[in-house]
């Protein structure tokens, strides 16, 4: 279930990617969420570095 999830970072879509596995999470997919989470933190740490 986290396809979308993914797709939605890697073209940028940070904010959507974050809603989506919001409701994935909500919907009680808990993998997404963690992926979701470790995707945010990722780009947290990219944008911090440059």
């Amino acid at each position: 279930m986290n396809n979308v999830g993914v797709l939605l970072y890697q073209h940028g879509e940070t904010e959507q990617a974050r809603a989506w596995y919001q409701r994935a999470a909500d919907a009680g997919d808990h993998d997404a969420a963690n992926l979701g989470a470790l995707l945010l933190e990722q780009r947290d740490a990219e944008e911090g570095s440059t």
